[in-house]
């Protein structure tokens, strides 16, 4: 446990993951990593992460299709102890897009994410966003 933690932080784990996400590796190696990552993640406290590695590590974990529901429920956990003005608008359409995907409903979070779209700035929003 306080290995883990020693070594990999927040950020870590979603490059990590991110970057097996992209990468063109093949199921074995995502079914491998993932599951170990997912771990990983749920050893740091909901303190230790920020808006962007919430949203990369959903943002990944949906892009390979592993919709690991503990670590959903953590990484949830994560965001709802955080501010609405630590959120872009980039950040909302990953998170809400993940969940989306897996077909998982948290209308905590999703009140949450509500709020924090709702304080940001319409010159905030990019098209990609919108899009998401």
């Amino acid at each position: 446990g306080d290995e883990a933690r020693g070594e990999f932080d927040a950020q870590n784990c979603a490059n990590i993951v991110n970057a097996y996400a992209t990468a063109p590796v093949g199921e074995d190696l995502i079914d491998k990593v993932f599951p170990v990552m997912a771990e990983v993640a749920m050893m740091l406290g909901p303190f230790d992460f920020t808006a962007q590695s919430v949203a990369n590590i959903l943002n990944a974990y949906s892009k390979v299709g592993r919709f690991d529901k503990a670590l959903f429920d953590h990484l949830s956990l994560a965001a709802l102890s955080m501010a609405a003005s630590d959120f872009s608008p980039q950040h909302v359409a990953n998170i809400v897009n993940a969940y989306s995907k897996a077909g998982f409903k948290d209308p905590v979070l999703f009140s949450h994410m509500s709020a924090c779209a709702m304080e940001s700035p319409p010159e905030a929003f990019s098209l990609l966003a919108c899009a998401n």
